[in-house]
């Protein structure tokens, strides 16, 4: 029940943020200011949540024995909920960063890359993690060889985290870090699991 409650959620909650357009900008205010860094702080602890977990699998998965018994399915809940929680964060920072004119192109730096970021992660990057972490809430939590498996895809299949959703969310905070005018997010990058290095 508590599984498929979760499920419901984060299908409601990715469809209904995935899709948020940006909103226009003019000048940034302290307050503006304020949300930009805390969205990006935010998002960042939660990818190191993610990415924690991530860890956590694989050293888990390094140990197999004859006889020994795997339960990933509350700690995997956790990290969905770290991960369904970005979303919060990406529309932050989008509706912060500028909307889709080009006004918006000639003032905010790294725009072009920001529009690259956001299409790369509502062409079902992003989607794929919130998938695999859902099926490591149910029954395949428990079995050594399906946590593998979700682990690789999350990490390194073709809409993994380490080659698309990752970079993208980068991308983001390099846009936020231009928005300000002092340098608190300088070099603020997307928390990366061992398995990206």
């Amino acid at each position: 029940m508590k599984c498929s409650a979760i499920v419901a959620a984060g299908s409601l909650l990715v469809s209904s943020v995935i899709g948020t357009p940006f909103v226009k900008r003019e000048g940034l205010s302290a307050s503006d200011a304020i949300i930009i860094t805390q969205a990006a702080l935010d998002w960042q602890a939660n990818t190191r949540a993610v990415s924690d977990f991530l860890d956590a699998a694989a050293a888990i998965l390094s140990v197999e024995q004859e006889g020994v018994t795997v339960d990933l399915r509350g700690v995997a809940a956790t990290a969905l909920d770290h991960e369904i929680n970005e979303l919060q964060q990406k529309g932050d920072l989008e509706n912060q960063a500028c909307a889709v004119d080009t006004n918006c192109q000639d003032t905010v730096e790294g725009f072009e890359s920001l529009l690259s970021a956001k299409t790369q992660l509502e062409s079902g990057t992003f989607q794929s993690v919130v998938d695999q972490l859902t099926v490591l809430t149910g029954d395949a939590g428990t079995n050594f060889d399906s946590i593998r498996t979700s682990i690789d895809i999350i990490n390194n299949g073709p809409s993994g985290r380490c080659q698309g959703v990752l970079p993208a969310i980068d991308q983001y905070f390099s846009v936020a870090s231009n928005a300000l005018s002092d340098d608190s997010l300088f070099g603020v990058r997307a928390i990366r699991p061992n398995a990206c290095n």
